[in-house]
C-alpha cells in the first residue's frame, strides 16, 4: 500500500502556483504552444520530486526549459545563438519603453519568458514559512493587476487562479501543522476529486483548449473600478477598427468578436476613414469642421464622371453590446437611413447611437484598360497633403520604389509591381519588432515583416515618392458570407487598412497591397458573383488571423516535449505523518500521472491528424492547378496560389478567397483546421474545378 507523499503534493500545488502567476506572459506574447510554455513552473515542480543527488534534478530541469525553447521556436539552437537571441531581445527591452515591453518580438521573447518562469518557480519554492507565503500571495496578486493595467494581459483569469491555489497552499499547511502538533495525520483530499482536476486540467491543455487568461471583457464591478483609477497606458494591440489609434509600430492580437452583419449583392471592403498625414509612427488628419446631415452635393465624390457605377442598396446590423456610431459604408454614399454628420476630412460618418442602418451607395466598377492606361496629370494644389511624406523617412526608400517600378509606364502598373515586391520579400505577421524609428524604414531596411498597416504605409509612402498621390484607408474586409443570415459575418479581425491612389480622370481608386487580400476593385467585365458561397463558422478571414511566424516553420505540427516523469522510488515505510492520502491501492498516484499523459497524447493525435489531412488537401490543390493554368504551382503559399488562379478566372474572387482564409488561417494560426473546416475547402475546390471542366 502507498500514499502520495505530502512534500509531492505540496511541490506540484506549488508548481501549479507559481504557473498561475506566470501564465499571462506567455499567452499574451502571440506564442505557438503557449499553454505549455505558461506551465514552466509545473514542470519544473515536477522534475523537483525526482529522487536521487540533486544533479539529475538539474539536469531535468536544464532539459525541460531546453525542450520548451525548442517548442516556442519550432526549431532546435545552439547554445551560440541563444546567446545572440537573448543579447538581441535585452538590448531591445532597453530602447522600450516599460509600458511598451509587451511589442518585443515573440521569438526573441521566448528564452526571456522561459527565464523569469524558472526565477518564479525558485521564489515561490523558497518561500517556506507562513509569513513568506502570505507576503508571496500579496505581491503576485499585486503584480498579476499590474500587468493587466501596464501591458493589457490577463487579468481576472490569473488572479482568481493565483488567489486560490494561493489560499490552498496556505491552507494546507496550516492544517497541516495543527493535526500533526496533536499527533494525527495531514489533510486528506478525496481520490476522485484529484483525478477528476488532474484530467480536466491537462486534457484541456493537450487539445488547445485555452483556460481564460486570453483577452477578456472585464466582469467583475470592483476589477472595472479599479482599472480606471490607475493611470497606465492603453492595452496591448488588438484586430478591430480604432479612428482614433493609427499608431502602426506595435503588434497586434487576433479577436474573433463578431461586429457586424452586412446584407449585400456582393462582397466589399468596408471604409470607415481616410488618413492623410503621417508622422513616421502614426497617422492622421488636419482638423475640420463636420456637415450635418447628407445631402449628395455635400459628398466629394471619390470616383470620376467617366466611371461605371452600381447602385447597391445595403443593410448594416451591429452585433456588439455597443450601439453604433461610426458608419462603415462602401463607394460613395447616396443616403442612410438615419441622420448623419460627416467629417469630410477623413470621410467619415458619424450618427446618433443605432443598432441597424441602411444604405443606398454608388460602387466604382472600372475597365482593366482604364486603369492600365490612366494617367494623372496635373495634380491639384488641395491635393498637396497627399503627397507628403515625413522628414525621417530614408532617401533609401525613394531609391527602392523607383527601382522597383522601372519600366512601368502607369501608375496603376507601378501599383502593381511595388505589391509584387512586397509579396515576394516580406512577410505577412502579426508580430512585429518594437522600434523609434520611422516605422516604414524599419518595415522595408530591418523587420521586413508586417501586418496590413505596414504593408499599406509602405505603399502609400512609396507611390506618393513616384508623385502619385495616395491616402491611408482603415475599414473592414468582406468577412465571410453566413448562408444561415444571408449576410457577410464581419468580426473584428476583419478590421483591415488599404491605400487609395489618385488616377487623374478616374479619380481615388482603392487598393490593397497586404499579402493575401483580392483587392477592393470592381472590375467592370467582372461583375459581382451575388451568389451566396457558403461558409461554415469554424472559417476564421484571412486579415488579421494570418501568420505570427515564417509560412515554412508553422505548415509542420510541433511534438510537444514529452515531461520528465515524477520517479517515486520504493520507499521505507514513512512516518504517517508525512503522507496525506488515506491508504488505497498502489500506483494510485501512477493512474493521476497516466491520465495526465493520455491527455496530452489525445490532444497531439488529433492536431497531428488535422495537420495532416490539411497538408494533404494543400498538396491535392496544388497538384490539380496545373489543369486549369498551365503551369506548376507547387511551393506557392496560399497567398500565392489565390494570386496566380485570379490571374485567368478573376470571377472566382469569392470562392479563391474564402480557400486562402481558411488555409491561413490553419497553416500560421495557433490550433489548425477543424475536419468542418477541411471539408469546406474540399467542397470550395470542387467547385472551382466544376466551373472550369
Amino acid at each position: 500500500m502507498t500514499r502520495l507523499s505530502r512534500r509531492t503534493y505540496l511541490t506540484l500545488l506549488t508548481g501549479l502556483w507559481a504557473s498561475a502567476l506566470f501564465w499571462p506572459y506567455p499567452e499574451a506574447g502571440g506564442i505557438v504552444h503557449a499553454p505549455i510554455l505558461a506551465l514552466t513552473p509545473l514542470w519544473l515542480a515536477l522534475t523537483d520530486i525526482i529522487p536521487g543527488h540533486a544533479w539529475k534534478k538539474r539536469v531535468a530541469q536544464a532539459t525541460v526549459l531546453y525542450g520548451e525553447l525548442v517548442i516556442g521556436w519550432g526549431h532546435a539552437a545552439s547554445p551560440g545563438h541563444l546567446l545572440h537571441d537573448i543579447g538581441r531581445a535585452l538590448k531591445d527591452l532597453e530602447s522600450l519603453q516599460v509600458t511598451q515591453w509587451q511589442h518585443l518580438n515573440a521569438h526573441l521573447a521566448v528564452p526571456l519568458l522561459l527565464g523569469g518562469g524558472w526565477l518564479i518557480w525558485l521564489v515561490t519554492r523558497s518561500a517556506s514559512t507562513p509569513s513568506q507565503r502570505f507576503l508571496l500571495w500579496i505581491i503576485g496578486l499585486g503584480v498579476i493587476v499590474l500587468n493587466h493595467l501596464l501591458w493589457g494581459l490577463a487579468g481576472v483569469g490569473p488572479f482568481t487562479a493565483f488567489a486560490i491555489l494561493g489560499l490552498l497552499d496556505m491552507g494546507y499547511r496550516h492544517l497541516s501543522t495543527l493535526r500533526l502538533e496533536d499527533g494525527g495525520e495531514s489533510p486528506r483530499w478525496p481520490l476522485w476529486l484529484e483525478m477528476a482536476g488532474v484530467s480536466i486540467f491537462t486534457v484541456s491543455l493537450a487539445t488547445g483548449v485555452t483556460l481564460p487568461t486570453r483577452h477578456f471583457t472585464l466582469r467583475w464591478q470592483w476589477f472595472n473600478r479599479l482599472t480606471p483609477s490607475i493611470p497606465g497606458p492603453a492595452a496591448t494591440a488588438v484586430t478591430g477598427l480604432s479612428l482614433s489609434d493609427t499608431n502602426i509600430t506595435r503588434s497586434v492580437a487576433p479577436q474573433a468578436t463578431p461586429v457586424l452583419l452586412i446584407h449585400s449583392p456582393a462582397p466589399a471592403y468596408w471604409q470607415d476613414g481616410v488618413y492623410t498625414t503621417f508622422n513616421g509612427l502614426s497617422w492622421s488628419n488636419p482638423a475640420g469642421s463636420p456637415t450635418t446631415t447628407l445631402p449628395k452635393s455635400l459628398w466629394t465624390s471619390n470616383f470620376g464622371r467617366g466611371v461605371v457605377s452600381t447602385v447597391w442598396h445595403v443593410g448594416v446590423t451591429g452585433l456588439t453590446p455597443t450601439p453604433l456610431e461610426h458608419l462603415v459604408y462602401t463607394g460613395d454614399p447616396v443616403t442612410f437611413s438615419v441622420l448623419t454628420t460627416i467629417n469630410p476630412n477623413n470621410e467619415t460618418v458619424v450618427s446618433l447611437p443605432t443598432k441597424h442602418y441602411q444604405l443606398v451607395t454608388e460602387v466604382p466598377r472600372y475597365s482593366a484598360d482604364q486603369l492600365a492606361i490612366a494617367q494623372i496629370g496635373s495634380v491639384p494644389r488641395s491635393l498637396a497633403p497627399d503627397l507628403a511624406v515625413p522628414g525621417s523617412l530614408s532617401p533609401r526608400v525613394k531609391q527602392l520604389a523607383l527601382t522597383v517600378t522601372h519600366g512601368a509606364v502607369s501608375p496603376w502598373q507601378a501599383a502593381l509591381l511595388i505589391k509584387a515586391y512586397l509579396d515576394q520579400h516580406y512577410r505577412y505577421s502579426y508580430s512585429v519588432t518594437p522600434s523609434q524609428e520611422n516605422a516604414v524604414n524599419h518595415f522595408l531596411f530591418g523587420d521586413r515583416r508586417g501586418y496590413c498597416d505596414q504593408f499599406s504605409t509602405t505603399f502609400v509612402m512609396m507611390m506618393r515618392l513616384l508623385g502619385v498621390p495616395a491616402r491611408w484607408v482603415v475599414g473592414y474586409t468582406p468577412g465571410v458570407y453566413d448562408p444561415s443570415q444571408k449576410g457577410y459575418l464581419i468580426r473584428a479581425e476583419d478590421a483591415h487598412a488599404w491605400a487609395q491612389i489618385w488616377l487623374g480622370s478616374l479619380g481615388w481608386v482603392a487598393f490593397d497591397p497586404t499579402p493575401g487580400f483580392a483587392g477592393p476593385v470592381q472590375i467592370v467585365h467582372t461583375p459581382p458573383n451575388t451568389a451566396a458561397i457558403g461558409s461554415t463558422s469554424g472559417v476564421i478571414p484571412l486579415n488579421r488571423t494570418h501568420p505570427t511566424p515564417a509560412p515554412s516553420s508553422k505548415a509542420l505540427p510541433v511534438h510537444p516535449v514529452p515531461l520528465p516523469s515524477p520517479r517515486t522510488a520504493t520507499p521505507k515505510t514513512p512516518p504517517h505523518h508525512d503522507r496525506y492520502f488515506a491508504a488505497r491501492p498502489i500506483g494510485a498516484q501512477w493512474i493521476l500521472f497516466g491520465l495526465g499523459l493520455a491527455g496530452l497524447f489525445a490532444g497531439w493525435q488529433i492536431r497531428r491528424r488535422s495537420a495532416s489531412a490539411m497538408a494533404q488537401l494543400w498538396q491535392q490543390i496544388l497538384k490539380g492547378t496545373p489543369r486549369y493554368l498551365g503551369h506548376s504551382v507547387q511551393g506557392f503559399t496560399p497567398q500565392g496560389w489565390g494570386r496566380a488562379w485570379l490571374r485567368y478566372f478573376p470571377d472566382d474572387a469569392d470562392i479563391v478567397l474564402a480557400v486562402v482564409k481558411t488555409f491561413n488561417a490553419g497553416f500560421y494560426g495557433l490550433h489548425g483546421l477543424s475536419e468542418t473546416d477541411i471539408d469546406a475547402v474540399s467542397s470550395r475546390w470542387r467547385e472551382l474545378r466544376r466551373r472550369h471542366r
